[in-house]
This record gives structure tokens, sequence and C-alpha cells, in this order.
């Protein structure tokens, strides 16, 4: 460690330790910060970067280090706390500016001495910067601070490394448009001491705290060199709030915008325009009547995400798994992938399909593990009420099952798509189109994933990535259903008395469930090995063969880490056994050395 006297930390009093406890204790955080942070400090000084000024940020972030054993945090910029400045050495210096350390002076100390700092990159513009800039941006202290960290890098030999950080506070969706409570109680990025107090207390047992990846000052310097010092404070901040970004909507997802105005949106979008033109010809009253018919068909097919809903359904969705399955094991090792996935493109899930459940199970398991969730491709058959309310608002949308005959329909659905996915949002689709029957996958669906991919090479700034997923039961709740149908039975509609008829189910129990997430594709690579580049033309056959190609792969590696279930296992016994009957010892030792085989193999295996 570097010489000099290391700057204190904080030392809050023994009541706010203990109220510290009670609250951040309860702070989500995950083995990926802990790794992160501590890699790190193992390269050189942790400088902890967080996008807007906020003292609870600070605090939570020193208790969380302090509990943990990460490098203690003894530098933060401009917190505003008056006489509970938290590093000032006097009560004059809490109370007077004027006998402060300047904050550079006071950084650069910290970090040569090997100590550790927060440094928050943006905050609020007071009355008087207001009054002189307007809207413009105004300089903030964090520009001159990151300027501080770029000249101390130059003397020292250790990489300063810069870990953005990211606390969420409150899971409710950010909306482009301010509320009536932005205005009365502040925004969300700049909340007035009500609104944090209030949201805080609310949403304390459900923060979550994420890391983005860090950067090394040492190798930023490296690959800027050359360029003027204002230019390096403007990348490497705009580096460092982009990775912030990443982080929050991984969680938070898009913005939210008002439904009128994503239907304008879409109408207004060139294909769909096109098409209204090209059926309506030269008459003005037909464009308009299609145009009316496009809208209707919008409000018919859309999502309407709402967070109390989907929070709703999450506990009604446990309360369900719990009554009807005797456990749900989940990926955990691909839940991580799909958290960096996320952050690197917009994600479509593509998971297998034998169960109404499985409209509700991976929406469940993202929501648990504090994921986006996507946006729901269901068949329209799912719309009656009040079930179709409720899958709407908890981020279903509903299309037909053919658009044969109405290419008006179909240019919404794809205009939709488009929309939903440039605003970033996931979208989960079915890809064999239906469920299967017998368990085994059917052969995939090509024509919501062929506009999808159509979607996706319209976007040049951002990653499509098409995650395979695959759902196992032991038992599925439709079985009776399934034997019935495979014995030449018609299928019955879905509809409010079949809901009703449902109810039986819960009379039974129905083994384990389990999720598991295979690797995901990424549209750019594929692209690249099809020999597609980003500024070319596409032509309809060779997007198919990229739709295809996506398609086969994905039914592969739901394959591959499809998971076997005990059931499966001695079903395969019985039935692979030539004579009649077998004891149960028999059985167990050819189920042994089926699982011999299995491990072999590397298969996933479910426990009993």
């Amino acid at each position: 460690m570097p010489g000099g006297n290391l700057v204190r930390s904080y030392d809050p009093s023994a009541v706010l330790q203990a109220a510290f406890r009670r609250f951040f204790d309860h702070i989500q955080i995950d083995e990926a910060w802990l790794t992160i942070v501590r890699d790190a400090a193992r390269r050189g000084p942790v400088v902890y970067v967080m996008r807007n000024l906020s003292f609870l940020d600070f605090m939570a972030l020193d208790h969380l280090t302090e509990r943990h054993g990460l490098p203690g945090v003894r530098f933060a910029n401009d917190l505003g706390l008056w006489v509970l400045e938290p590093f000032a050495e006097t009560w004059s210096e809490a109370v007077l500016r004027s006998r402060r350390v300047s904050p550079t002076d006071r950084l650069t100390e910290v970090i040569q001495s090997g100590g550790s700092a927060a440094l928050f990159l943006k905050r609020p513009p007071t009355l008087l910067e207001k009054a002189a800039h307007g809207r413009r941006r105004v300089s903030s202290e964090g520009d001159a601070l990151v300027k501080a960290l770029f000249d101390l890098q130059g003397r020292m030999d250790r990489p300063i490394m810069l870990v953005p950080q990211v606390f969420v506070w409150s899971k409710r969706p950010e909306s482009l448009e301010p509320s009536a409570v932005d205005f009365v109680l502040g925004p969300r990025d700049w909340p007035g001491r009500v609104r944090l107090a209030m949201e805080f207390l609310l949403n304390y047992r459900n923060v979550l705290l994420r890391a983005g990846e860090p950067i090394a000052l040492s190798d930023f310097l490296l690959a800027n060199a050359g360029e003027s010092q204002e230019t390096l404070v403007r990348r490497g901040t705009y580096a460092l709030l982009r990775k912030v970004e990443r982080e929050r909507r991984a969680v938070l997802g898009p913005m939210r915008k008002p439904p009128d105005r994503v239907r304008e949106e879409i109408i207004r979008s060139p294909k769909l325009s096109h098409t209204i033109r090209q059926l309506a010809g030269d008459g003005r009253a037909e464009r308009m009547l299609l145009t009316a018919r496009a809208y209707r068909m919008l409000r018919e097919l859309e999502a309407a995400p709402d967070p109390e809903t989907i929070f709703a359904m999450s506990k009604a969705v446990q309360g369900i798994l719990n009554v009807l399955y005797a456990g749900l094991e989940v990926d955990t090792d691909g839940i991580e992938r799909v958290r960096q996935a996320a952050q690197r493109g917009t994600l479509v899930f593509l998971p297998s399909h034998k169960s109404h459940i499985d409209y509700l199970l991976l929406s469940h398991v993202l929501h648990k593990h504090s994921l986006q969730l996507p946006l729901i491709a269901a068949g329209d058959n799912l719309s009656f009420f009040p079930a179709g309310m409720i899958f709407r608002r908890g981020g279903a949308f509903f299309i037909r099952r053919t658009f044969r005959g109405d290419r008006l329909y179909a240019a919404v659905v794809d205009a939709y798509l488009r929309r939903v996915l440039r605003d970033g949002w996931p979208i989960e689709v079915f890809i064999e189109g239906t469920r299967s029957r017998t368990g085994k996958l059917l052969p995939p669906k090509l024509g919501l994933l062929n506009m999808l991919v159509d979607s996706g090479l319209t976007i040049p700034d951002r990653d499509i990535l098409f995650v395979p997923v695959s759902i196992g039961y032991e038992r599925l709740v439709e079985e009776g259903s399934y034997v019935r149908e495979l014995l030449g039975g018609e299928k019955r509609k879905e509809g409010t008395t079949a809901l009703i008829r449902a109810s039986a189910v819960f009379a039974e129990r129905y083994g384990r469930l389990n999720i598991q997430f295979g690797e995901a594709l990424s549209l750019r690579d594929l692209m690249k090995e099809t020999g597609i580049d980003a500024d070319d033309r596409v032509t309809p056959a060779r997007r198919r063969e990229l739709t295809k190609k996506i398609a086969h792969r994905t039914m592969g590696r739901i394959n591959a880490v499809t998971a076997v279930t005990p059931g499966a296992i001695v079903a395969v016994a019985l039935l692979t056994h030539g004579k009649r009957g077998l004891t149960h010892a028999e059985l167990l030792d050819r189920v042994r050395q089926l699982l011999l085989v299995l491990q072999r193999q590397g298969a996933r295996c479910i426990s009993s």
C-alpha cells in the first residue's frame, strides 16, 4: 500500500449503526458484486462510481462495504449533510464549507494513501444555477473529480479502479412523462426528502445493489492516448454512466411511454404506413378507415404491463406452485448468463412449451431474480375474460394463430414487434407455436421469429440475443386432456368455463418443476457467420436462412439443457426391460446404470 496516513473512514454513532443494520442488511447483493469489488481492490484503489448524488446511497454503500470486509469508503463528494458531514474533522469544518479541504485535494489524498472513494457524477442544480442556465447542462463537481483522477493516474504505478454501482430503491419502472407525484415530491432522479423517505421505508426489503464492469483508469488512458483532457473526461464520464445505465435497465427495463403515444408511433411507422397506403389506394376515406382498423387491432393486440398486477401475479404464482408442485429448480448459472446478456442487448426468450403454466413460470423466475420481465406472445385464444385482462396487465400480447389473408393485421403485428424491440423490451415467444402433447420438442414455427429477425436487422446500434429456455415437468396438469386428444378427442376451447373446471387440478400434486437456460445466440454473430454485413440490404431469402439457423440452433440448445427427471429415468428403465416385470432391486440397479450413462454424457439431472 502507498505511504502516507490513511484518511479515516466514516464512523457512525451506535444509534445510526443499529438503524443501518435494521434497514441496509436487507439489501440484495449477489456473489458477482462481491467478486467484482474484491478483484478490483486487488489491482488498485477502488472508486465506487454512482450516477446521481444521494446520501442514502453513500450510507448504504459504506455499511455494506464494512459488513463484507471490502475497501471502506473514505471520501464522498458533495453530500450536503451539514453537521452530519461524515468526513468533517471538526464542527466548524462540518458547518462551514470554507473550512474544508477542497474535494479534489481530499480525493487525491485518499487515493494516494490507498483508500477508496465514492464518486457521484451528477448532482441536482441549485436554484441559482437553474436561473442562470435554465435547462442547459450545468457543470457538476463530478467532472472536476474525474479530471483529478486522470491527473493522479499519471503519477501512479497501480491502476485506479472505477467500479460503477447502482442502487435500485424501487422496481417501479420509470416513465418518460412526469406525473403529479413528480411535481409535488420531486422526480425519481432527484427525489425530495419526503419522497426519498417514503420510497426507502416502503421498499427497503427489496432494494438491489448491482456493479458494472470496472474500468482500470491506466488502461483507459492507454486506449485514448493523445486525446485532450477535456475529451478524456467526457469519454470517461460517458463510459461510466453507460455502464450504470445498463445495470439499471437490466432490472427496470425501458422507460415507459403513455399507451396513446406508443400506438401513434406504431401507426406512423414507415412500413405500416406504406402498407395502409397500398391497401387504400388513392382514396382518403379508405385510408382513414384502414387506419382506424389498425388502431382497433393494436388495442386488441398490445400488452399493458402494470407493476402492481405483476407483483400480485408473482405472489399468486408462488402460491399456486406451492400447492401444485413439490419444488422448483432454477438454473442459477443460466440466470447469471441471462443477466450478463441483458447488458449486451435486447433479449428474446425462446422457451419450450408443454403447459399453460409456461406462460407464468418464466416471468415468475425472472421477477424473483430481479430481471426485467418480457412481453409474452400469447395466442388470442387466451384473451377471454377475466384471464385475458390479467395476462395483458402481466405483460402478454395476443396474436391470431394465422395471419393469412389479412395483410393489414400482419403489418400491425410486425410494426408492434419493431416498436417494442426498438424501445428495448425483452420478448418471450414460444417457438413451437403450440403446446407439445408428447413432451418432445415440436418443429419450430418461423413466422413470429422471422418478424423479430427482420426487426433486429433494422436496429444496428443494439444486438438482439435469443435465449433458449427449457421448462421441464415431472407431471403436467393437462395430462388428462392430452391423453384424450392423443386418443382422437377434440381439443376443448379455452374460456371462463374451462378455467373454472380447471380448479380440479388443485386436488393433486405434480412433482417438481425445473427451468434451464441455454447459451444465448447473438444476432450479430450469426449475421457474420451467414455472411451478412450490417450495411447490407438483406433479401427475404437470406433473412429466412438466418431465421432457420436461429430456430434450429435454439431447438438444439433447448434439447442440450433439458434436465432429466426421476420419472423419466424410471420410465426408460421399465420400457427398455425385455421381460414382463422386474423386482424393485432390479429397477434400482437399472436406474443407477442409466444415471451413470447420463452423468458421463454431461446431462443435467433433477433431484427427486
